[in-house]
This record gives structure tokens, sequence and C-alpha cells, in this order.
């Protein structure tokens, strides 16, 4: 059926003058006499026209329920190409289908593809979110509704191919409104497992694919893709499973043991491994338990966590291995250890991306500490160099200022907590942190001394750093102290190793001298056991009243219990001052040495120039 002829000045008029009641009253014409048809062609052609926003929805809407009412009635079909036996089977009926039908739904399938086109258009470069809206809802609903345009082997299947050109234009979008990012997550993404399951799907495709475009391009591509994968949500379990925008009721649920062997490869590729001999032995154990029926037929891949992780883990490497804006590293690293890792199949595959950046230094090796960190303790990746390259992070004095410090302070804590660390090692990060209070701000300053205290408690060679006295003469009141030590000891062997012990604590301090090797790279050649924690010292003396208490600590009995960090990890100068404005004080405050009553004091030189 040929396309209604019209002339373009002409229909440009009936535009200026056509609004929503007329759209509708055409549709319901269409609706009730088939000759109308060619009205169809009309409508797409305003619709393309008009820049009036409530007609152009009022024209979207009438053409959307066209099409699905053609589409429901079998006049609309997609146009399937049968083989030659397939052909024959057909039934007379079908055979001897009229001219004018075929060119009906020829003429339709056209107009419908037509239709898509204009609303893929309006998702990519439509600046109104209204009308960007409404043709992202309408495509999503004619991929709902695949089953009425395919044909009788196509029902109840999610419409991809429309769906997978939907998401290619999303990743090319240069901008993204609120309002539109919200419906797309709000609405479809997090409401439909099946329309998270095929976005994953469709992103790994367009990702892994060969890209040709511009370094430009590519940054859009990345920065969208991953805009997408922060709207996804995978469930704890297959019970969870329940939303789906198509109804898998309808759907042939059991599987053929060849498409579980095929998830069974995809699962095994994204491990990194592929065993060949261990898939067919599941895929002939699945043969024989469905000759058997002793076993219930599998469920369908949408409804199985185990697919959705697959895509998922997928489409995260694809996105990866990408060159990614350095902006964008921080934004996966925060979300990496509890959003994503937990529902990869293989967590592994991330341990060459968080190595590289763990060595990039500043804060992006903060943020990639704690997932390298969970890859060492949960999956036993081996990482020899962990704790150097943390020795080494610290010399930045920056990052004790930085917006993720608290997570920072935390990790720091975790990762000191083992007993099992060498005296040299924990020796040598004792020193590094007590050498960063000397220009740290006062909220680190209020972190670090306690855990340097809890470190020294953990590992008992660790108290010579706070004992050890320098090598200038000792006072006699400090001779006769170590004089009655010695005179205490039961034997002549106590004794001894009681002199040798005062001796041994002593260190050259002179002129300055520290034994410590704060430039040195490696923890065990900075000769931190040979040194003391000076810099605390010097903290008895600082401004702040509760920084030079927790430095008067190493002075007293050491304690027996760890002090809790909890209340010293996220502490800034704000929190400082609105806790000293609500001090009350004891009496009169005091704003000067002494009250004065005039200007100048009798014995000042000036009461002899000015006199009033």
């Amino acid at each position: 059926m040929a396309r209604l002829p019209y002339d373009r000045r002409k229909c440009q008029s009936i535009v200026m003058e056509f609004n929503g009641s007329q759209a509708r009253q055409i549709e319901a014409r269409i609706k009730e006499d088939v000759r109308h048809i060619n009205d169809l062609s009309t409508l797409e052609t305003m619709l393309r026209q008009t820049k009036d926003k409530t007609l152009f929805i009022a024209l979207m809407h009438s053409l959307r329920q066209l099409f699905l009412f053609f589409a429901q009635k079998g006049d609309l079909r997609r146009e399937c190409r049968l083989s030659t036996e397939k052909k024959m089977k057909k039934d007379k009926e079908t055979l001897n289908t009229s001219e004018a039908a075929k060119q009906l739904q020829h003429w339709l399938w056209e107009r419908y593809l037509s239709f898509i086109d204009e609303m893929l258009k309006r998702v990519a470069e439509e600046s109104d979110d209204q009308i960007q809206s409404g043709a992202f809802r309408t495509l999503m609903e004619f991929i709902s509704n695949e089953e009425l345009f395919g044909t009788n082997e196509q029902k109840h299947k999610f419409g991809n191919e429309t769906f997978l050109r939907l998401v290619q234009r999303l990743v090319e979008l240069p901008s993204w409104s609120a309002e539109f990012s919200g419906m797309v997550k709000g609405e479809y993404v997090r409401a439909y497992y099946d329309v998270q399951y095929y976005m994953l799907k469709n992103l790994t495709h367009i990702l892994s694919r060969d890209q040709q475009s511009t370094e430009k391009d590519l940054e859009m591509l990345v920065r969208n893709a991953f805009k997408l994968l922060k709207m996804v949500k995978i469930p704890e379990k297959s019970e969870d499973l329940n939303s789906f925008l198509i109804n898998l009721s309808k759907t042939n649920k059991s599987r053929t043991p060849e498409a579980d062997l095929e998830t069974d490869c995809a699962k095994d590729i994204v491990n990194g491994e592929k065993h060949k001999e261990d898939v067919a032995d599941k895929s002939t154990k699945r043969k024989f338990s469905a000759i058997d029926g002793n076993i219930e037929q599998p469920q369908h891949k949408l409804q199985s966590i185990q697919s959705h992780r697959v895509e998922f883990s997928s489409c995260w490497i694809a996105l990866l291995r990408h060159k990614l804006p350095s902006e964008m590293y921080r934004s996966i690293l925060s979300a990496l250890a509890d959003q994503v890792m937990p529902h990869l199949v293989n967590p592994l595959l991330l341990s060459d991306f968080l190595s590289d950046l763990y060595n990039v230094g500043g804060v992006t090796s903060l943020l990639a500490l704690n997932s390298l960190f969970i890859l060492m303790q949960e999956y036993n990746l081996d990482c020899p160099d962990f704790y150097l390259k943390l020795y080494n992070l610290l010399e930045d004095p920056t990052l004790l200022s930085v917006k993720q410090r608290d997570r920072f302070f935390d990790l720091l804590d975790l990762f000191l907590s083992s007993t099992h660390l060498p005296a040299y090692l924990t020796a040598a990060f004792a020193k590094r942190l007590a050498r960063l209070c000397l220009q740290a701000e006062t909220g680190a300053i209020l972190f670090i001394i306690p855990l340097v205290y809890n470190l020294v408690l953990r590992h008992k060679e660790c108290t010579q750093l706070i004992h050890r006295t320098g090598a200038f003469d000792p006072s006699t009141a400090e001779q006769a102290a170590r004089r009655r030590q010695e005179l205490s000891c039961e034997n002549q062997v106590d004794a001894a190793a009681q002199k040798l012990r005062s001796k041994t604590t002593q260190v050259d301090l002179k002129d300055g001298n520290d034994p410590y090797r704060a430039d040195e790279k490696d923890p065990l050649k900075s000769q931190a056991l040979k040194s003391s924690l000076w810099e605390l010292y010097s903290l008895k003396h600082h401004y702040n009243a509760e920084v030079a208490a927790q430095a008067s600590w190493f002075e007293a009995k050491l304690r027996q219990q760890f002090i809790d960090l909890r209340p010293h990890v996220d502490v800034t100068y704000q929190k400082i001052f609105e806790k000293q404005i609500k001090r009350q004080a004891n009496g009169c405050v005091h704003l000067a040495h002494q009250p004065f009553t005039k200007l100048f004091v009798d014995s000042d030189a000036f009461t002899q120039a000015f006199a009033l």
C-alpha cells in the first residue's frame, strides 16, 4: 500500500491548526475503519514537524496506541524469512493470503520502524525532559509487547533488538537531567530485573566491541556506562527476582542441556578459566537426569541469581578495560568494595586493576586500599608489597587532610591491627605516623596518637621506643634509680641483664641526630627500632589541651586495654570549635595578665610625652 500523497506546505498549515483532540479523533477513525489507514502517515509527518510540546505528546500517544492496536489484530508483524520446508507446511489459508493484506502488513511495518527511529532520535537529542521521557516510555512499551510484533517462535521474549538500540542512545547522551535519570532508574532499571539483565548484556556488548570513536566520544561512553551501572542493584537471593517487564509465566521455563552448557561456558570465561571436562560432565549429567525425570527442570535464566551475576561481572570487567577519567577512578573505587565486589563471580579479576591504581599514589591509592585488602583477606590474593606500599603512601602529608580521611583512618587501623606483623614494621609505621604529627592538623593528631599507643601496646618489642633515653649524661637521680634496679635483682645474672638492657636503650640523639631514616623506602632499613618517639613527647606542649593530654599517656604506665579509636576518626576543626564553645568556664575568664586602669603605666617613658 502506497503512502498517502501530501503537499508539504499544506501539511505545515495543517500542523499549525492541529491539536491533541483532533489527533485522538483520527486515532479513533483509523481504529474504526481501516480504510482511513493513510491518516497514520499524516500523523507521523505532523509528529516530526510540530514544535508544540503538547501536540507532540498527543501525537506520540495516538501513534503508540495505533501500532499496538494493529499488532494485537495481527496486521502488524515482523517480516520473517522462513525456509522452503516451513513454507510448505503453512496452511492453505496462509498461502492464499490476499496481496492487499500483505501490502498492508508491509506498509504498517515500515511505518512502525520509522516511528521507532523517531523515538530513538528524541531520546538521544531532545532537550525537553517530558518529551524525552515520553519517547523512552513509548519504546519500553513496545519492548514489553514484543510478542505482538514477532512470529509465533518469537512470542513472550524480551524485545532486546530495540532495547539494544535504546541503550546505545543512552550511552551517547551528552548530558542527563535529574528527571530523566530518575525515571530510567526508578521506573525500569530498579523496577524490572529483566530490564536490568538485558541492559547489562547490551552494555557489555557495546563496551567490548572495537571503538572507532574519538577520545571525547569514548570518555562520554564510559561515563554514561558507569552511570547506568550505578543504577543496577543485584539482589541477594533468587527469591527476590520477582518483578519482570515481560510475563515469565508464559515462557518456556524448561531449558535444554545445551542452553545450560552455554551458561556454564560463559560463567567459566568470567571466572578466567574454562574447564571443558567439567562442563562436559555437567552436560552429560543433565541429559541423564532429564531422561530419568528425577530432578526438576531448571528455571528461566532471568530467575537465576547466577545469570544476573555473570552479566554484572562481564559488564564491569568490560568497563574497567577502558581508559577512564581520573575523577571517575575515585567514584568507582568508592563503590567497588561494598556495592560491586560482593556480586562479582570472580573478584580476583580486579587484582591487576587495583594493583595498578595502588601504585598511582595520593587519594587514588588510598581508595584502592580497601578493595585490595578485601582480595587479600577473603580471596587469598598474594600481595607481598602491600605493607611496603602502604608505608610509602604515608609519605604524603596531604592524605591527613583529604575528604576521605576518616575512611583512610579506619583502614589504617584495620591494616595495623594484626599481631603477626614484625616488630621492625610496626616500629617503622609508628615512627612515620609520629613524624607526620609534627605537620598534621589537630584532628589528625588526635587519631594518630591513640593509634601509635595501640601499636606499642600490641607489640611489646616497641616499648623501647618510649622508654629509650638519650646519650646525654644521666642525672644523679637517674643514676640512683638505675642502681636501685640493679640491686633489687635476685642474682648477678639478672643484675647483668638489667645493666645491659639500660645500655641498649640508649641512643645517640645529640645535635638532632635520629637513627630513624625517614627517607628510606624500605621499613626494614629505616632503623626505626633504634629511635624513639620524641615527636610525641614534643606534643606535650601543643596548644590544644586534648593533644597535650594524649601525648602525656606515654609517660605513665601502659594500660592493659586498647584505646577505642572510633571517637577520634572524624575529628575536624569544626567539631573542636563546637566542643570548646560549649565548655563552662569556672570563674572569670582572664583576658590579660593584669588589669590596666590607664593607657601607660607610671614607669613608661611615654607618660611624660602625653597628657590628658
